[in-house]
């Protein structure tokens, strides 16, 4: 038998805070550094009452022992690619040993999680050894961000109003010196 040694999956954003299509997401593993956040919603909540929806991230880890190795590394990016994800990276090394060891960190939408985990749990006659999963809520986190976001965007409009106004070559190079700024923040935030 080959080894492929981690599978780490990544659930992608929510945007919708009424819809709960990452509700029973599976979370992922903090130590492969990725992280992907779904909203959940918190109990009985109405449709006009979004700050009661949390944000939570998820993520799982599953080791899996694969009869072909090679095989079951281009199968399962294939997999991950026919959910609407991708492998945001991998590492094989089937160096001829009796436990050749791959790891594959994927990224998914957060409404096919669950079906990429089913298919790994039964994939290609292999057996979960090991999965672990986790979820952490960064409600307070999401909403700081989008709260910024959303001044940053105010303040871009204006600088473009201003630079509009502006009448001398001093005048516009100080204002597109801000506003190319904002931008910037503007597109860190994002």
């Amino acid at each position: 038998m080959r080894w492929i040694a981690l599978v780490t999956l990544l659930a992608a954003l929510i945007a919708s805070c009424g819809d709960d299509t990452g509700s029973g997401a599976a979370p992922l593993s903090q130590e492969s550094g990725g992280t992907g956040i779904a909203a959940v919603p918190a109990g009985d909540q109405s449709a006009d009452s979004q700050e009661t929806t949390r944000k939570v991230i998820f993520t799982s880890s599953m080791r899996l022992e694969v009869p072909e190795l090679r095989n079951a590394y281009l199968e399962i990016g294939q997999l991950t690619r026919s959910l609407g994800g991708f492998v945001a990276d991998s590492s094989i090394d089937d160096s001829g040993g009796d436990e050749s060891t791959a790891s594959i960190r994927l990224r998914v939408p957060a409404s096919r999680h669950d079906e990429l985990l089913a298919a790994l749990r039964t994939f290609g006659g292999g057996r979960v050894l090991k999965e672990s999963t986790t979820a952490t809520e960064v409600t307070e986190e999401y909403t700081d961000v989008q709260s910024r976001l959303r001044n940053l965007e105010r303040a871009e409009a204006q600088y473009q109003e201003l630079l509009k106004q502006a009448r001398t070559v001093d005048e516009i190079l100080n204002v597109q010196s801000r506003l190319d700024s904002v931008r910037a923040q503007v597109e860190q935030a994002k």
